[in-house]
């Protein structure tokens, strides 16, 4: 078997541990919208296809994301960090290549919110992020490259930022993980969306990243 990213290790065991309490914590939460501003950034249920499954939305802590460095904790040890949010959720869509067309498979998202003292402390977690990837130890059997997204539509709503591709072998199986990274005045923005190389895993990503940029 080969060796899994690190990276990806680090968010499935954060989310086998937020699934495993996602019914407690969605009682707690109530049908109320939470407090926290930056609640309202994040992807909302409503965002999703309704067949989505184990959405999950909470304040970010700063050990959050364990383990070693990765473009989801990068963020946390800049100097400035205030407060966070972050959501995850299962999206569903119908495959679109030749050989898959018409199956259905699903895509793991992950949307974290990060906020700062200033502008400049965004600027510079961006700039950590994106050193992540030019890493030559990234990971094992990974290619990382730079990815498209509607600049035009980032920069008409204040928001500047990058989007990586990572695509990867796994248990003799190709995977694609697609990262947005924004930054909006004093508030960083992450989106990560991992899934089978297909035309519609990037689709979902496009559709996700305008959701994101618009709010």
């Amino acid at each position: 078997m080969k060796k899994r990213l690190l990276w990806l290790a680090t968010v499935f065991l954060v989310l086998s541990i937020i699934i495993a309490g996602s019914s407690v914590a969605a009682l707690g939460r109530g049908h109320g919208q939470p407090e926290n501003p930056l609640a309202r950034r994040v992807l909302q249920k409503s965002d999703l296809p309704e067949d989505s499954q184990g959405y999950y939305a909470e304040q970010l802590t700063a050990d959050r994301f364990p383990g070693p460095p990765c473009p989801a904790n990068i963020p946390l040890q800049v100097e400035g960090f205030l407060d966070g949010y972050e959501m995850n959720a299962w999206y569903p869509f119908v495959l679109q290549d030749s050989v898959s067309q018409g199956k259905q498979s699903v895509a793991f998202v992950l949307n974290v919110v990060y906020q700062y003292r200033d502008k400049v402390q965004s600027a510079t977690a961006l700039e950590r992020q994106l050193e992540w990837f030019h890493k030559q130890d990234i990971a094992m059997d990974a290619k990382a490259e730079q990815a498209g997204y509607d600049e035009s539509l980032a920069a008409a709503n204040g928001v500047h930022g990058s989007a990586m591709q990572l695509t990867y072998s796994q248990e003799d199986h190709n995977w694609v993980t697609y990262w947005f990274f924004g930054v909006e005045g004093d508030t960083l923005m992450l989106l990560m969306v991992d899934g089978l190389p297909d035309p519609a895993t990037q689709e979902v990503f496009d559709t996700l990243v305008a959701t994101i940029v618009q709010r």
